[in-house]
């Protein structure tokens, strides 16, 4: 153990404690979730024994088979705003998420929190798995998985950049001279992003912690991304000493790609403790709690891990059943877990159903026996620091009194508050104000991107000038014709009968909104959207009869677009994936290659496996395949001991062509016919490797369409009749992809992750 490493510990309000049925316990306060005196008995209960902080979990969305204690309970940060008032130094630290609600909103509330608590405050971020969550908050649709995570990253940018509204000393508040604030410390956020479009400033002081503390409840890789980035703790839970160490591992070697250190974020495990007198009335503590559970409870209790899945159509008694992705778009880390255990303990659906709505309480026994348990967690470096749930109702005054005592004496845990904030009760650093760094960094960008506008107005990217492009001549001025197709009558009656189209007679297209030569570029009057994919967007609709109507998006907007209807079909560069094609038809017509690009003057020579990119800094999309590929290959490296690759994320084209040319990056990873355009366009960046985009195995870029629609066989045929009549070929060539194109369109075909 490290000599100034020190056990951090918090608790969680979790109903009466116990079980899901622990309200029934003869023991338990059973409104516990809605009874404020029960909720400050066990606040003051925590800050006697000097835990670091108190956690409030919520959901968004209840029904009839819901936890009872979820049925009815406090939102989050109204009773730790009541808490604030009535503690001192406990830190109180509440759940909301970032799927449904707005950044500038939770930045005011936990700022809020945090003046009013002076410095207690904390956010636990989370994306909502529940599905039925949309239904509360007029939406159509729960968006995915990967998408929720995506939303996440740009909320916590957002969020962040509010809280540095104000610097430390913005309020003069002179009465004398009339100077209310000094208006060179404030700074107008001024975002604009693919989900927000917040302006700022907030309208309240910078917190007594600087920001909040920021924690992350999410074991998937999606969620360890996210807090590698962002958090300040990571509130996890593993059945294993081995897994516990695997996830720290893991999580710490993500750290140094944010140029953060393992120190700066911590790590707690969620764990359920009981403390006897021995270990036999540790065990019939237990057994009293879990025989309130009945079988119909915990199979209520299972399914909701599963987007509220029925598991009473199963035999008990048979093996868990083959349920197949179900629980991917929810608690995806909870759900394979139970699944893993499940095959490889040969369990029964009973077993399972049992064991997940009354967990055997990972340190039981007398409260010497629980600090040996924390305390090997603790220094075989499985954890920073627990959260402690009580096994049964009886059990956190027991723990307080009993182990804390135990915890102190050994040198584990402090005997009293560092300070007053739950950041100095972490041992966490004052965050710096980055509004006027990164003012500062914007103006030298500024002035270097006028610097490199200057000198690429005299490259060869004039519009009146051909380029070669993967070896063909590419005239831009030419290509400002469309290229037309005729009608293709199988295509035509392959449409259903009951089509509805976005806009009647009309083929609507969602294609990136980016200047992205050459699948997407604007003319020089920059209104007219050019391009290979509004021109294959152009030959699919003219096959089926219709009028092409592209629609430039984000990235972002096409999954629901395309879902809800707005566009009928999306040409945006897509990859089909396996998790994809649960909700989109694919009708491929393009090869996906990726490929490194460098500056041209770099000595580096080959970057196409996992060892090339060890300690390189690589602009690449986040939440793209690309950025997935890079990940997969980070890891590899890690575990060999190499250096971490470190991402670098940009806003445009211009940024990513600043970072390259300016050292800040040392490549670029992406769509290979982007990186060979701008290649042949500036002669400033070169081809140092590609990569099949669906590493290891090939992959397509496909039209995307509505799953079921009844599209997906009439734009195929239209692909294939423009295949077949040399249109297609045309379109690829006059863009320099011919090196990408397929010799007929396939349905739905094995993506990445099959």
């Amino acid at each position: 153990m490290s000599e100034n490493r020190q056990l951090r510990l918090g608790t969680i309000l979790h109903g009466a404690s116990g079980n899901m049925s622990a309200w029934r316990h003869p023991a338990a306060q059973a409104d516990a979730s809605i009874n404020f005196d029960f909720v400050t008995q066990t606040a003051l209960k925590a800050e006697a024994g000097k835990l670091d902080f108190i956690f409030v979990a919520d959901g968004l969305y209840i029904n009839e088979k819901s936890i009872p204690h979820f049925l009815n309970r406090f939102e989050p940060l109204t009773v730790l705003s009541a808490l604030a008032a009535i503690t001192r130094r406990l830190g109180l630290v509440g759940t909301l998420s970032t799927s449904y609600s707005e950044p500038f909103t939770t930045a005011r509330q936990f700022a809020s929190l945090d003046h009013l608590s002076q410095g207690r405050a904390g956010w636990n971020v989370v994306t909502s798995p529940l599905e039925g969550s949309a239904k509360n908050f007029s939406r159509a649709q729960h968006p995915d998985h990967a998408l929720r995570y995506r939303i996440a990253d740009e909320y916590l940018q957002v969020v962040k950049g509010l809280w540095d509204s104000w610097e430390e000393d913005a309020f003069v508040r002179n009465k004398e001279t009339g100077q209310f604030f000094d208006k060179n410390k404030l700074h107008t956020l001024d975002h604009h992003g693919d989900f927000f479009k917040v302006a700022g400033p907030l309208n309240i002081a910078r917190t007594p912690q600087g920001r909040p503390i920021i924690f992350q409840a999410g074991a998937s890789d999606d969620g360890k991304k996210l807090a590698a980035r962002h958090a300040d703790a990571i509130f996890t839970h593993q059945d294993s000493l081995a897994e516990a160490q695997a996830f720290y591992r893991d999580v710490k070697s993500q750290l140094a790609a944010y140029q953060r250190s393992p120190d700066q974020l911590h790590i707690f495990q969620g764990v359920s403790v009981i403390v006897g007198d021995d270990a036999e009335d540790a065990e019939r503590q237990y057994q009293t709690t879990a025989a309130l559970v009945s079988i119909e409870d915990a199979l209520n209790y299972l399914g909701r891990y599963f987007e509220h899945h029925d598991f009473s159509q199963y035999p008990l008694d048979e093996p868990f059943p083959d349920i197949g992705d179900l629980g991917q778009n929810s608690f995806r880390s909870t759900t394979d877990e139970i699944k893993r255990h499940a095959r490889e303990r040969g369990l029964t659906l009973r077993q399972v159903a049992l064991e997940a709505a009354s967990p055997r309480p990972r340190f039981t026994g007398t409260a010497s026996d629980v600090a040996d348990g924390l305390q090997l967690w603790f220094e075989q470096h499985a954890a920073d620091g627990f959260i402690i749930q009580g096994g049964t109702p009886e059990t956190f005054p027991r723990f307080v009194d009993e182990v804390v005592p135990l915890l102190q004496a050994r040198g584990l845990f402090r005997r009293d508050y560092p300070g007053t904030t739950l950041r100095e009760s972490l041992g966490l650093a004052l965050p710096a104000n980055q509004i006027p760094k990164i003012i500062k960094e914007n103006h030298a960008m500024q002035k270097t991107t006028l610097l490199l506008a200057v000198a690429l107005a005299f490259s060869a990217s004039s519009w009146g000038q051909d380029v070669k492009i993967n070896g063909t001549g590419v005239s831009l001025e030419a290509n400002k014709t469309p290229i037309h197709t005729a009608k293709n009558p199988q295509a035509i009656a392959l449409l259903p009968q009951d089509l509805h189209l976005a806009v009647p007679g009309k083929f609507t297209v969602a294609v990136a909104a980016l200047n992205s030569p050459p699948l997407t570029v604007f003319a020089d009057d920059n209104k007219t959207l050019l391009g290979s994919e509004a021109d294959i967007a152009r030959l699919v609709a003219e096959s089926l009869g219709l009028e092409v109507n592209v629609v430039p998006t984000s990235w972002e907007d096409w999954p629901l677009g395309v879902t809800s209807g707005k566009y009928d079909a999306a040409i945006s560069n897509i990859t089909v994936t396996k998790e994809r094609k649960e909700k989109f038809d694919f009708a491929t017509y393009r090869k996906d290659s990726l490929g490194f690009y460098v500056k041209s003057t770099s000595p580096l020579s080959k970057i196409d496996k996992a060892e090339d990119i060890a300690g390189l800094k690589i602009i690449v999309g986040s939440g793209t395949n690309q950025e997935a590929i890079l990940l997969a290959w980070n890891a590899e490296n890690v575990k060999k001991g190499l250096k971490p690759f470190i991402p670098v994320y940009t806003k445009d084209d211009a940024a990513q062509t600043l970072a390259l040319q300016t050292g800040r990056a040392d490549a670029f990873f992406g769509p290979n016919v982007i990186g060979a355009w701008k290649a042949a366009l500036t002669g400033k960046t070169k081809l140092v490797g590609s990569v099949d985009g669906g590493w290891p195995k090939a992959a397509h870029i496909a039209v995307t369409l509505k799953k079921d629609s009844g599209l997906v066989n009439a734009v195929q045929a239209a692909l294939n009749g423009a295949i077949a009549s040399g249109d297609y070929a045309k379109v690829l060539n006059r863009w320099g992809e011919g090196v990408e194109s397929i010799p007929q369109s396939e349905i739905n075909p094995p993506g990445l992750g099959d």
